[in-house]
């Protein structure tokens, strides 16, 4: 009964992983898209300060989303979460965007 029981949470867990790691790239996708429509947008009016600033902006966002994806799927697939250096890079750079 326990084992039985284990195995469905274990089972949710995974889709709810599944899940969110799927809204992530997703999200992730549009946003680099939209990016890229906004940017040249920009670009055909002449606004080159505010091409650059907007594709950092949205590609940091990306790698941050990007970051979050390979969290999901290394707990997903090990079950644990450990500190990676990749990690501390993401929290480095948001606490530099923030500033």
């Amino acid at each position: 009964m326990k084992r039985d029981a284990f195995r469905i949470l274990q089972a949710t867990e995974t889709v709810i992983y599944l899940f969110a790691g799927f809204l992530i790239a997703g999200g992730a996708a549009v946003l680099l898209v939209s990016s890229l429509v906004e940017g040249i947008h920009h670009l055909v009016a002449g606004d080159y300060g505010e091409v650059a600033l907007g594709l950092l902006d949205r590609v940091l966002l990306a790698l941050m989303l990007a970051e979050i994806l390979y969290t999901l799927l290394r707990f997903a697939r090990e079950g644990t979460l450990e500190p990676t250096r990749r990690m501390s890079f993401s929290y480095a750079v948001l606490c530099l965007k923030k500033k």
